[in-house]
């Protein structure tokens, strides 16, 4: 099955991934004893935005209680489960984000979960503070998690726990131009990675996790690349024997691989004690 997703490659992290063509969501990251945390909630938390959290919040308590089986808003992906349904969306929500340059067809794995719903009940209501002890500001979440439709045409998203390759060039080359202008350094790990994945190596994804302090008084947001594999012998092995394409310019006997420095992308942040948050 295939999907639809925005993917804005001035990002640096977005772009790492595009290049490499991968999305992973956080059940398939190596927790490495750390919380993983997926990017769309990690720039949701920088954005403070705290009625928007207070609802999903509130959107994930009723999920774990009534439909456990249908998949996490805070820890799945979201797609548009076909190019019409993206430009649509591009063209009501007036977003920057959603610019169609971005736009990049991706392929499920066979092993992904999907979870389809209709993204109106959100367009309609996530802008207004939810009361949980409240029946009316509760209904449509059920149905939200039903799959209902609002009775008008539906904005069919998809929710996906597992893993997706990025299709295509175009997207996938202007996402190594961010790589070049910004890290340029970077470009021979990069390519490793972007092999990597084509071995079925999760080498060099970038990861967002949560950083608890002793003290509990704030968090903090870190990103780091996943090394796994770097000594892993049987990864070692298949790369040298994979005969696909190769960037030689950029990985070859004389790279130096250096790891990209996301320390710009860190951030701190705390918890109003009136909310329950859970990551």
């Amino acid at each position: 099955m295939n999907g639809y997703v925005f993917l804005n490659t001035d990002d640096f992290c977005v772009a790492w991934e595009a290049y490499c063509g991968r999305l992973i969501s956080v059940e398939e990251s190596s927790s490495q004893g750390r919380t993983p945390m997926s990017s769309w909630m990690a720039s949701l938390i920088k954005k403070n935005d705290v009625n928007w959290l207070h609802n999903e919040m509130i959107m994930e308590t009723i999920r774990q209680a009534h439909f456990p089986s249908q998949i996490s808003r805070l820890r799945g992906m979201y797609f548009f489960e076909d190019k019409a349904t993206a430009i649509r969306a591009s063209e009501e929500w007036h977003d920057g984000r959603f610019n169609l340059n971005n736009l990049a067809e991706v392929e499920f794995s066979p092993d992904a979960t999907i979870t389809k719903v209709d993204h109106n009940w959100i367009y309609d209501n996530m802008r207004n503070t939810i009361d949980p002890t409240t029946e009316s500001d509760t209904e449509w979440i059920y149905k939200y998690w039903r799959s209902e439709t609002t009775g008008r045409n539906p904005l069919w998203e998809l929710l996906v726990k597992g893993k997706a390759t990025v299709l295509g060039t175009q997207l996938r080359n202007s996402a190594y131009e961010t790589i070049r202008n910004k890290q340029p350094r970077t470009l021979g790990l990069l390519e490793l990675s972007r092999v990597g994945w084509e071995l079925d190596s999760h080498f060099g994804h970038i990861v967002a996790w949560l950083i608890k302090t002793p003290s509990n008084s704030y968090f903090e947001i870190q990103y780091a690349s996943d090394q796994r594999d770097a000594d892993n012998e049987e990864f070692i092995e298949k790369f040298r024997q994979y005969q696909g394409l190769r960037n030689t310019r950029d990985l070859n006997a004389n790279t130096e691989l250096v790891n990209p420095d996301l320390r710009s992308e860190f951030f701190r942040f705390t918890i109003p004690d009136n909310e329950m948050f859970s990551f």
